[in-house]
């Protein structure tokens, strides 16, 4: 039957949503009480969290009027580490509605109070790397970088973000010179006495590995650890924000793996959060991943389907400047129409009668009476 009808399925999408919603709860409760003792510290860091939980249930409006909160109690505090905290949070909300002047701007001012904080530094490569300016995401890659091997290993975000942006960023530029580094930054979180449940299921890094390298044995492990992800997945995890989408992710996985049906089930599931709530760079990445997913399938119906994805896919990028997806999607239209084209004369060519020509016709011999 439909997936929508499977009862594990619902039942886990019962336990998520309600998960998220005890923590926004949460979140507004400590609000409500910082706010009822006269503490603007104490309320700061639920607005923060309060707007990523927003952010990944494709709410951006709602986890904006919490990032501009918070950027205001900080200003009024002069703290900078509430400061770049906040821009932190518009920038990722920024991020998904792809305004990029903004993102930009937030990031600088985010940098500007904390010239080392991984987190925006990760956001910003990718701003750069959306838009295709390599020069630019290379500087802030290379500070990423460098804030990393300037401290101690363990399991902190010095360590995970350069885990996680360096194999996003591959999955855009296809540049997989820094893979190495990615996993042993990985390694240095994973590896770590500290390392907590949530940091442990933070492996959207390595799964990107698995589907750049298409290692299918190693895509089925990260599914496996992903779909748990998925299940319990932590609000304010800023980072989610830099690559895909956790269904993108596990379909993505899926196609590696060769599961091609469980993949389109997980694209549906992202274009299902993305479309809605506006986040158009995700939504068209999405489209251009599902229509490679599709013409390998190749079932009845999927070449058209594929095409009409890629034409969506197309449409974004053209009007956003997202100039990497812009050409990924011209060549795969590029590479359907050559298959549509080859079959169509295939298959013309199966349909030619054939007809015998006279001077093969068989000779009949007549006998005289």
């Amino acid at each position: 039957g439909p997936r929508d009808a499977d009862p594990i399925r619902l039942r886990r999408c019962r336990l998520v949503s309600a998960a998220r919603e005890g923590h926004l709860s949460k979140c507004l409760r400590v609000i409500e009480l910082a706010r009822l003792a006269n503490d603007s510290h104490a309320e700061a860091w639920p607005h923060f969290l309060a707007a990523f939980a927003l952010l990944v249930t494709g709410d951006p409006s709602g986890a904006m009027s919490h990032a501009d909160e918070m950027l205001r109690l900080a200003e009024r505090l002069r703290d900078q580490g509430l400061l770049a905290l906040a821009c932190c949070a518009n920038v990722a909300i920024s991020l998904q509605k792809c305004d990029w002047i903004s993102a930009r701007d937030f990031a600088d001012r985010g940098l500007a109070a904390d010239p080392r904080f991984s987190w925006i530094l990760g956001m910003r490569v990718a701003v750069e790397t959306q838009v295709g300016d390599a020069a630019q995401a290379e500087v802030y890659m290379e500070r990423l970088i460098d804030v990393m091997k300037t401290t101690a290993p363990g399991a902190i975000v010095e360590y995970h973000s350069p885990a996680w942006v360096i194999p996003a960023t591959t999955l855009v530029t296809g540049d997989d010179s820094r893979l190495e580094l990615a996993e042993e930054a990985a390694q240095a979180v994973l590896s770590s006495p500290s390392c907590t449940p949530r940091l442990a299921l933070l492996r959207f890094g390595q799964a990107l590995i698995s589907v750049h390298r298409n290692d299918a044995k190693s895509a089925e492990r990260d599914y496996s650890y992903l779909l748990a992800f998925s299940e319990v997945m932590p609000e304010g995890e800023p980072l989610c924000q830099v690559g895909p989408c956790v269904s993108r992710t596990l379909g993505l996985l899926s196609h590696t793996m060769g599961d091609l049906d469980q993949a389109v089930e997980h694209f549906e599931d992202s274009l299902a959060l993305c479309r809605p709530a506006g986040f158009r760079p995700e939504s068209a990445w999405t489209c251009s991943d599902y229509a490679e997913t599709l013409s390998k399938r190749d079932d009845e119906g999927d070449r058209a389907k594929a095409m009409s994805l890629l034409d969506e896919s197309l449409t974004i990028p053209t009007e956003l400047s997202i100039r990497p997806l812009m050409e990924r999607v011209l060549d795969r239209q590029k590479i359907l129409y050559r298959r549509k084209v080859v079959k169509g004369v295939y298959n013309r060519l199966l349909t030619v009668s054939i007809v015998p020509l006279p001077h093969l016709q068989p000779v009949t011999t007549r006998t005289a009476d």
